[in-house]
């Protein structure tokens, strides 16, 4: 073999290894969506931009009458189950005491295909999104909730 020949040789033993390479960091699901989610941002599904916490649900932004989201959380388990929990604000007004509504968790069990995760909760509609690169989203009532752990 030339010098020319092993120059292209290791030339294209480079390229392949940096192919490797990026395409195990792109779709490597030995992975699990163990841990800890935080919910980050929601995006109604009319807008292109996602708003971060707090989301207002019911009202404006700039209404004395509003119901916002201000946390949530999933804890995703290795077992297949899991824990999540929505904390809501809600205020009513001029004179009128703001309320807190206590935060109560719902378990679930959780199962994946590929990037897509099935979360069967016990007090609520399963819910099915995806989940990949940190992130694990759903689409619920006409907005994308996406959680960071």
């Amino acid at each position: 073999m030339t010098l020319v020949g092993v120059r292209k040789g290791v030339g294209l033993l480079a390229l392949i290894a940096l192919i490797a390479v990026g395409c195990q960091q792109g779709i490597d699901r030995s992975l699990t969506p163990d841990g800890t989610w935080i919910l980050d941002t929601v995006r109604p599904l009319t807008s292109d931009e996602a708003e971060p916490l707090p989301f207002v649900l019911v009202g404006e932004p700039e209404d004395e009458d509003r119901l916002e989201l201000v946390q949530g959380t999933i804890i995703i388990r290795g077992d297949r189950t899991c824990q999540g929990v929505l904390s809501y604000r809600q205020f009513f007004g001029p004179g009128a005491d703001d309320f807190t509504p206590d935060a109560s968790p719902d378990t679930c069990t959780w199962s994946t295909n590929g990037d897509e995760i099935t979360m069967n909760w016990s007090q609520n509609p399963t819910q099915v999104g995806t989940w990949g690169f940190n992130r694990l989203r759903f689409e619920v009532d006409g907005n994308v909730y996406t959680y960071r752990r």
